[in-house]
């Protein structure tokens, strides 16, 4: 354990007051108009470089522990007023320093801190009287624009940017600031309500180029429900389907059957549906809930109602809007069939909380959400998308939008006072009646350490402006009895003489922008009230505690550089673990609260993983191609989504509590045990090339619509668990048996068992939404179409060990267009049926329905297949819609009868033994056809005697090379 460092008294102080006089100096610059710029270095990129007072201070950290306090100090009083103003960190700063600068000269002197306090507080409770009591309220958008203005650092097309979206939007209306992919600035405008809520599934995406799902008119259910079984929306779907409307579902989840239901109704039958999570929490979630509703003309059905979901047509609590657009992240939506007197009446009981918000006793959030919401339903939302040439440019004119926003909401809220420091310089003379009421020296001097402190922001601002300060603050103090023209210079300002019968108004200061005299009102020159008084008070409450400090604890710097020095991977700052006697230390990742945004530490040799969980403000995390060989620390991380610790040494991981993760990536490590435990929204999984036995733990993942197990040593596979999901991949495994164990609901729609080579038999049936099968390089001997689900679109059976195709039991695949039996034994494709299968099994043709028949057991007949007629049955009556068939490289000496497939274009019959080619058993419809390497010495002319056909079969042969002279 590190030993600790104790200093009293005026070392103490003269430690803590270097450090604040060093943070105060580099953050003083960026003040003003003519303030200069900071360059930060970053570990992230390109260094930044700012203008924003409180980017500046959080960047510095000092080497002397004890410098390092004091300036962790003023650095805790910018991060104050910037999180009640959002802007006056720079002028906080200032203040700080010099109020503590006279605080410990005055207590080296000898005198009382705690009277010192006394003094100093009552002086900023008079001067924060005086500050209220002489704003002005907003009442222009030129006053709007000339706050914007301000706070940008004089940036004019800033200010007016701000000030145009504020008037667009109204002055509660919602306005973001985000980084645009252009030189320039752009300003538009979001008509309707925006809920921070994203699809449930990508496959709800209409559009893959925007990856955004969006619908005209469609209906709008609305629940604070979760809905699991598919019987509860089925009523809705059908009203929806009868209709020809999309469907917008918003729930606090859908699972199971209902989740399934709708994304094979998207995917098989094309129904318009997508699916929202309901955003916020508890009573907020109720409320956002109401408000949506309240805009779509819908019904919220609550847990408590009496209402059922499923009941929802009947009762009236479907609602509409005008459009839709659902991306990733948000859900906006257009023009709701809400009533216009139903919105207004919701914001006014919004209005009627904020304005008794004391009474309520609500936070800061509440209150911020209420407005959130209130600006959501006045119908607006302005994005400001900030360009530039260069990366370093968008940030710090980003920096400044942020702060000229912030600074713009503050003077809407409390009103405005006259800028450049000249409000707090004018509120000194507040202090002579203060003074005269304190007790005691110690008390007044207090006063008059406030009163100097005043002084310093304006003298700053003079000062970067090239003017000198002292003269501009003693002139001005002067002015309250001197008229003069505006916009007269300071050359004039300093030889006029003192006209008593003239009076100067508040507003009257130094612009530093010009470098001239006037009314800083009507040059636009002004402050947020709500920021000015921030600042002070912020300054004065931190400063104060630190005046009557007398010892400071931090730990001894000597001894921390005897502890193993800490490596830098790629600018990621690591922690070593102490390993024994040879002070050994190996790489490890330390990762850092204040990270935001991705967390890339790939390919950095990096041994283990230590603190992750401390990355609370990180959305993804790559950490491939290293070293790891532990990962124990993957566990409650409530903002990360992805995670990709491939390319590792793993040979055991466990992941759970993580909420928001779509995206694992585990593969290519040596993993042989794996858990994944409450990850409620994870889609795709990638645990391919471990050592794995088994995926059971897999059932868990309620959403997964990914997983890729390949290169594993998987020996057994359960249709009850991969049903749930949409795509699998398990090839190169060494799988034996499939076991068909009858799940209750199937979802899945790809499987790939390729280059399994063990595998001998497959058993399918249970998965019925299954439409694309790969079977290739395994040990299948026969093709047993019983064994196969009737959903199939493509099957892939190629390079196996097939001899024999099994029709015995009698199924027909009625959507099935691929089917590739190429590289077999086969020796012949000719289905032949016995009649006792074909009677059974006569009625029950149609088992390709939609996905809601198939929930509830219902089966209906396919129109496309015909009855049985003779004992030889066409090739087509199995697969009616097949498109292309290559069944190459086999043994067949026959052709079977194709004539009917009245949809197959493309048919590959090369390396066989066909010594016959009769055109009475080809398709019409043939566009390609190959028949190389066979024994073909004739052709059997059509028996219709049809030239044209004839010539088109010709025209569609790809080729008939190596082949018996006909």
């Amino acid at each position: 354990m590190i030993s600790k460092l104790v200093e009293f008294g005026q070392d103490a102080r003269r430690g803590l007051l270097s450090g604040v006089e060093k943070l105060a100096d580099a953050v003083q610059v960026t003040l003003g108009p003519k303030g200069r710029n900071v360059l930060i270095e970053s570990q992230w990129g390109e260094p930044r470089i700012t203008k924003d007072g409180v980017s500046v201070a959080k960047a510095i950290d000092l080497k002397d522990p004890i410098e390092n306090v004091g300036a962790q100090l003023v650095k805790s009083v910018a991060s104050r007023t910037n999180d009640v103003a959002g802007d006056g960190t720079t002028t906080a700063t200032v203040l700080a320093r010099s109020l503590f600068t006279e605080g410990i000269k005055s207590v080296a002197a000898g005198m009382n801190p705690m009277d010192l306090k006394r003094g100093m507080d009552s002086a900023v409770d008079a001067v924060l009287k005086f500050l209220d009591d002489n704003r002005r309220d907003v009442t222009s958008s030129d006053e709007i624009e000339s706050v914007a203005t301000i706070s940008a650092n004089g940036d004019k097309l800033l200010g007016g940017m701000i000030a145009e979206a504020m008037e667009k939007v109204g002055k509660e209306g919602v306005i973001t600031v985000e980084i645009g992919k252009r030189t320039k600035d752009e300003l538009s405008i979001v008509e309707g309500l925006k809920i921070p809520r994203g699809y449930l599934s990508p496959y709800f995406i209409t559009d893959p180029k925007t990856q955004k799902c969006e619908y005209e008119d469609p209906l709008v259910l609305i629940t604070d429900s979760k809905i699991s079984q598919v019987q509860d929306i089925v009523p809705t779907l059908e009203y929806a389907l009868k209709n020809n409307r999309s469907l917008l579902i918003v729930a606090e989840d859908v699972e199971g059957d209902a989740f399934a239901a709708l994304v094979l109704n998207k995917l098989r039958t094309g129904l318009k549906t997508v699916a929202v999570k309901a955003p916020g929490f508890g009573e907020t979630r109720r409320a956002l809930l109401e408000d949506l509703a309240t805009v779509t003309g819908s019904t919220v059905i609550t847990k408590e109602s009496s209402m059922k979901i499923e009941d929802a047509v009947k009762n009236g609590c479907i609602g509409g809007c005008g459009k839709v657009v659902v991306t990733k992240d948000d859900t906006l939506i257009l023009d709701g069939k809400g009533g216009k007197d139903s919105i207004k009446e919701r914001i006014e009981l919004i209005k009627a909380r904020l304005s008794n918000s004391a009474a309520h006793e609500l936070s800061e959030y509440e209150i911020s959400k209420l407005r959130e919401r209130q600006a959501r339903l006045s119908g607006g939302v302005a994005i400001i998308k900030v360009g530039g040439s260069s990366e370093v440019e968008v940030g710090e004119k980003k920096d400044r939008y942020d702060d000229a926003l912030c600074a713009t909401r503050a003077a809407v809220e409390e009103g405005i006072l006259p800028g450049g420091g000249v409000a707090l310089l004018r509120a000194t003379k507040c202090l002579d009646a203060v003074k005269d009421t304190m007790d005691n020296l110690e008390q007044r001097v207090g006063v008059d350490i406030v009163r100097d402190a005043l002084k310093v922001p304006c003298k700053a601002i003079a000062d970067n402006a090239g003017a000198d300060g002292v003269v501009v603050v003693a002139k001005l103090l002067e002015s309250d009895l001197i008229a003069l023209p505006e916009k007269k210079g300071l050359r004039a300002f300093m030889k006029s003489e003192k006209k008593k019968e003239d009076s100067i108004g508040f507003s009257y200061g130094f612009d530093a922008a010009t470098g001239s005299f006037g009314d800083l009102y009507k040059a636009g020159v002004v402050d947020p009230a709500k920021v000015v008084k921030s600042a002070l008070k912020d300054a004065a409450s931190v400063v104060g505690l630190m005046t009557v400090t007398e010892a400071v604890v931090v730990a001894d710097q000597k001894e921390k550089e005897k502890l193993p020095k800490i490596p830098s991977f790629n600018g990621i700052e690591t922690m070593c673990e102490y390993l024994g006697e040879d002070d050994s230390c190996q790489p490890t990742v330390d990762a850092l609260n204040s990270l935001e945004g991705d967390f890339d530490a790939s390919n950095q040799h990096i041994l283990s993983i230590v603190g992750i969980e401390n990355l609370i403000n990180i959305s993804t995390i790559n950490i491939s191609r290293n070293s790891i060989s532990v990962a124990d620390s993957l566990n409650g991380l409530p903002t990360v989504t992805s995670i990709d610790i491939s390319g590792n040494h793993l040979e055991s991981a466990s992941v759970s509590d993580l909420p928001s993760i779509d995206t694992l990536d585990f593969s290519n490590n040596s993993l042989s045990e794996f858990s994944v435990e409450n990850t409620p929204n994870l889609l795709t999984l990638d645990i391919g090339t471990n050592k794995l036995l088994n995926i059971d733990f897999v059932s868990s993942m309620s959403k997964l619509i990914s997983l890729d197990a390949s290169n594993n040593d998987i020996r057994s596979l359960s249709t009850s668990i991969i049903a749930p999901i949409l795509d699998v991949t398990i090839e190169s495994n060494n799988i034996i048996q499939v076991i068909d164990d009858s799940p209750s609901k199937s979802v899945i729609t790809s499987l790939n068992l390729t280059q399994n080579g063990s595998l001998q038999a497959v058993n399918l049936t249970s998965l019925y939404s299954l439409q694309h099968l790969s079977l290739q390089y395994t040990s299948l001997d026969v093709l047993s179409l019983s064994s196969l689900p009737t959903s199939l679109v493509s099957l892939f059976v190629d390079h196996c060990s097939i001899s024999y195709i099994s029709f015995t039991s009698f199924k027909v695949f009625p959507d099935l267009t691929q089917l590739r039996l190429n590289n077999n034994a086969i020796s012949s494709l000719d289905p032949i049926c016995d009649q006792q299968d074909k009677v059974k099994n006569s009625q029950a043709t149609g088992q390709n329905d939609n996905i809601t028949n198939r929930m509830q057991g219902k089966v209906e007949e396919h129109p496309d297949i015909p009855p049985f007629e003779d004992d030889s049955d066409s090739f087509a009556l199995f697969f009616p819609k097949l498109n292309s068939l290559d069944a190459s490289v086999n043994s067949i000496t026959d052709l079977p009868d194709l004539s009917d497939l009245s949809m197959l274009s493309s048919l590959i019959f090369t390396d066989n033994q066909l010594s016959v080619l009769p055109f009475d058993f080809l398709s019409p419809s043939l566009t390609i056809a190959s028949f190389d390497n066979n024994y073909i010495a004739s052709f059997v002319p059509n028996s219709k005697g049809e030239d044209p056909y004839l010539s088109s079969l010709f025209s569609a042969f790809k080729s008939l090379s190596h082949n018996q002279p006909s």
